[in-house]
């Protein structure tokens, strides 16, 4: 280890600091949720984020309320004795005092880490000099987004239009998002929808057109990955309704207002774009998704209703004669109006008593079984 002769308090930058205590803490990069280590939950709620105001990164654990930079983070850790298994008797004497203040988590890290430290500032010094900006995009590796998380009325006014509430959101992994920042984009929208996964990373976002600066929707596609959702999920059963879409909202309003009926184990798969779909794969990954054998199931293909959808539905139809098209067969009984672009729209612009008599027509008495 270096000396610390070669490293004092005093010449160190303490947002460069704290950005390394804070990825040397949680080894998570810039962006990432995941669940609180302060407390035992299902649903991840902690996040690291960048605030580009402030120029410096923090955390938030929704779970417990503690909110700031690295060095705020160990000294939580330290003070509330979540030492995540450590053997480091230099951190238990630390954690011993009574008062502990920032000053001593400096000098903690500076004394114990001083090489690292060095080679980390010396590499970020490198990054600004060559790109002539502060945010610690190298931190993110592979281009991982920088985002803040938080809360306005419009976010949840928003989903109201699609009969989704507040609670079916959250366990959706649903998050308003006001900034982003992810390759060559930078938004700063007054809406912004991030899509999460359950392993707690951002998968989409997505700028509705009403909210959007240059008057066009935008949907930024972090990682390019299936995501699946569950409704009405009864392991005992092993029949399962699976519903393909294309986007995300689509999944979430339809499968949502879809529950509210007598139908179980619906599972709704969003494979993010309507390309060649793999009947075969997208069964394998639910499978995997659920952790259970699918005995019999009946999947339907819920693209959009415009002439891309329905051709390429037609397309999966040549290969898998057993699906239900259900974006064709709507079209073809001509309830589908020229407002109704997709799935979301239909339970948006649709009564409820006539959601409810779709629902029963095509899928409640659905007689088919693709397998």
């Amino acid at each position: 280890m270096i000396s610390t002769a070669l490293i004092k308090a005093s010449q160190v930058n303490e947002k460069i600091l704290s950005e390394f205590t804070m990825l040397k803490v949680l080894r998570y990069p810039i962006g990432s949720r995941f669940r609180s280590i302060f407390n035992d939950e299902m649903v991840p709620s902690m996040f690291i984020y960048y605030d580009r105001n402030l120029n410096s990164v923090y955390f938030k654990d929704f779970s417990s309320g503690y909110h700031g930079d690295g060095i705020q983070l160990l000294k939580e850790i330290i003070v509330r004795n979540k030492l995540l298994g450590c053997e480091d008797n230099k951190i238990k004497d630390l954690s011993k005092k009574k008062v502990l203040s920032r000053k001593d988590i400096i000098k903690f890290i500076i004394e114990n880490y001083s090489e690292e430290v060095i080679k980390y500032t010396e590499n970020r010094s490198e990054e600004i000099r060559k790109t002539g900006s502060k945010s610690p995009i190298s931190i993110s590796q592979n281009y991982e987004p920088i985002y803040e998380i938080c809360y306005n009325s419009e976010f949840y006014n928003y989903f109201k239009k699609y009969e989704l509430s507040a609670k079916e959101i959250d366990r959706l992994d649903i998050f308003n998002l006001c900034y982003l920042e992810y390759k060559n984009y930078k938004l700063d929208n007054d809406l912004i929808i991030g899509y999460f996964n359950k392993e707690g990373s951002l998968i989409q976002a997505y700028v509705p057109k009403e909210y959007s600066k240059d008057g066009n929707k935008k949907f930024i596609t972090i990682k390019n990955t299936p995501i699946v959702y569950t409704f009405n999920f009864d392991n005992s059963l092993k029949q399962f309704n699976i519903f393909i879409f294309g986007a995300i909202k689509d999944n979430i309003v339809f499968c949502n207002a879809l529950s509210k009926t007598r139908l179980k184990n619906i599972i709704g798969v969003s494979l993010l774009s309507e390309v060649k779909t793999d009947i075969n794969k997208v069964i394998d990954l639910v499978t995997r998704q659920i952790k259970n054998n699918i005995e019999e199931y009946v999947v339907y293909i819920v693209y959009d209703f415009d002439n891309t959808g329905i051709k390429k539905t037609k397309e999966i139809l040549k290969e898998y004669k057993d699906i239900v098209p259900l974006n064709i067969l709507m079209v073809e009984k001509n309830i589908i109006s020229s407002q109704i672009k997709d799935a979301s729209d239909l339970i948006r612009f649709k009564t409820q008593e006539e959601i409810n008599s779709i629902f029963q027509e095509f899928i409640i008495n659905n007689k088919k079984t693709t397998r």
